[in-house]
């Protein structure tokens, strides 16, 4: 089913007494020059908006990519709406006329290309920016994106740096940042327990678990504090802690609670 959906199939050649070759071919995209080496946004250090917070509509038929967006955008400022498919994200389009639409490709029911479609015919929309997120980065996925109407295309795990990039560029908005001494930023009542009650693992985990925050990927960090776990269990409550964050989706959390550790 996968490798169908990659748009190829499975080949066999058998030859009797000899044994069996199974093979498939795959269209894989180009390796070019990222368009994320543009940015100039350290997502990290972002506490707010400047000005009147955009409306942001959140199109996916995956509760868990929703999730991790909203609770990422809305802990900054931005007011988010959500849809599960292409036809309940074009009926909440344009009823709520959001500033931007971030939508999956891949959906039930209408997927994202045909409510990109339709929103750019309808006309009722006609300055609203929609950005394309998909784990499926082929060059024909962003040239079908870009060819539907998208404005901008982000390929999957999003890379929250070249995200508030293009938030940035698109809706030509300004942020506030944290303090310099971000000890002194953290609002401790968003974290489960003083951090000097807890053991940190070395400095390197540290930037490794800070780096997957910054790019948003929840899984990774899920993973990363299972194995460290799993090394020391001296490390046990400093897992548990961000584990319990992890789940919630608190990504703005995780990244403060992240860098109370860094040197």
């Amino acid at each position: 089913k996968l490798i169908s959906l990659m748009g190829s199939e499975i080949k066999v050649d058998s030859t009797l007494g000899e044994g069996s070759q199974f093979w498939l071919d795959l269209e894989l995209a180009t390796a070019t020059e990222s368009l994320e080496q543009e940015t100039v946004v350290d997502s990290s250090n972002i506490v707010g908006i400047k000005g009147k917070p955009p409306t942001i509509l959140i199109v996916d038929d995956h509760l868990n990519n929703r999730s991790l967006l909203i609770n990422l955008l809305e802990s900054i400022g931005f007011r988010c709406f959500k849809a599960s498919n292409g036809k309940e994200g074009y009926q909440q389009a344009t009823e709520i006329k959001p500033d931007l639409i971030l939508t999956d490709i891949v959906m039930p029911i209408m997927d994202g290309l045909e409510m990109i479609g339709a929103i750019r015919k309808s006309q009722q929309l006609p300055n609203v920016v929609i950005m394309v997120v998909s784990a499926s980065a082929f060059e024909t996925d962003i040239e079908n994106s870009i060819k539907a109407g998208a404005d901008a295309f982000l390929s999957k795990p999003i890379n929250m740096d070249y995200l508030f990039n293009q938030l940035q560029k698109y809706l030509k908005i300004d942020w506030f940042y944290e303090a310099n001494n971000h000890l002194e930023s953290i609002n401790t009542e968003n974290l489960p327990l003083e951090t000097d009650e807890i053991l940190p693992p070395p400095a390197e985990v540290i930037e490794k678990l800070f780096e997957l925050a910054k790019r948003g990927n929840i899984h990774g960090i899920e993973k990363t504090v299972l194995e460290l776990e799993q090394r020391d269990k001296k490390f046990g409550p400093f897992a548990n802690e961000l584990r319990q964050l992890a789940t919630s989706f608190q990504v703005k959390q995780i990244r403060e609670f992240i860098k109370s550790f860094r040197g």
